[in-house]
Order: C-alpha cells, then structure tokens, then sequence
C-alpha cells in the first residue's frame, strides 16, 4: 500500500512541476534596455517596478536601496559596486545616471543576484530588451523516506 502512495505521489509532483514551469513562462517581464560601449543596462528603478519592489532613493547618501523579501540591494550613481546586504560585489562595469536614473550592466546584475538567490532569472537578452521571469516556487528536489510511522518526503 504505501508503494502505491509513493507512486502517486511522485506522479503527482512530476506533473505538478509541469504546471510550475507553465507558471513560471506567464511571468515573464520585459524590460528595456539601453547600450553603451557595447554593454547592456537595464534602469534599475524600471527592474523594481517590474517586479512590484519597493525602492527609495537618498539624495543624501546618493544610493538607490530596493528590497527584495529579506534582500535589501543598493545602487549608486557611476559606481562599479553594488551591495546586497552586508556583501559587496563588483559588476565590472559602473553604472550609468542619466537624467536622474540608475542603469545597472545587465548580465553582471543577474548574475550576482543568482549568487544571492533572489528568484528571478534573465532568459533573453535582445538588442532593446530583455526578458526575465521571476521563479515564484523554489522547490528544486525531493525525496521520500520511508518511516517507521509513513512516509517522509
């Protein structure tokens, strides 16, 4: 009997998944993009926005801070550094301002953001836009384990 349950329930997360990704493809967002000297950015405040973040500009401080769950990122004006809570990262390339908005070199951004495990995930890069979706379940894996009471998964 309870191989029987084993087995359904492998079944049913295996064609739950299936749903996850069709999930996953209705939210995508595009987001513009701009080039200069042949690298990508993307305008930060527009990247929060998409992703219904809350972000604050300090003039004072000349930084952008956006959260992110329990992620708190800040941007600044012509800076090469970003920081994402007490951790400091280099995007090789430093950000641009113009007209009071914050570009961010795209590819290095999702890349320090998969570092972080904020889930969201770059899935095309165009010549104007990107595409990027953000992952709403984070179950990777399972396992069931059999006990002495059931089972454990």
């Amino acid at each position: 009997m309870q191989v029987l349950i084993q087995i359904f329930l492998v079944v049913f997360l295996f064609f739950e998944t299936g749903q996850t990704a069709e999930k996953a493809e209705q939210q995508q967002i595009k987001i513009s993009t701009i080039t200069h000297k042949h690298i990508q950015y993307i305008s930060i405040n527009e990247f929060a926005k998409a992703h219904q973040l809350k972000s604050t500009y300090y003039d004072s401080k000349e930084k952008l801070e956006i959260h992110y769950g329990s992620k708190v990122m800040y941007f600044s004006p012509l800076s090469a550094y970003c920081r994402i809570n007490n951790s400091v990262y280099n995007m090789t390339y430093p950000t641009l301002y113009r007209n009071n908005i914050i570009y961010v070199p795209v590819k290095p951004l999702y890349k320090i953001l998969s570092e972080e495990k904020i889930p969201t995930e770059l899935l095309t890069v165009d010549k104007n836009s990107i595409i990027t979706t953000i992952k709403s379940y984070n179950i990777s894996n399972f396992a069931i384990d059999k006990k002495e009471n059931g089972i454990a998964i």
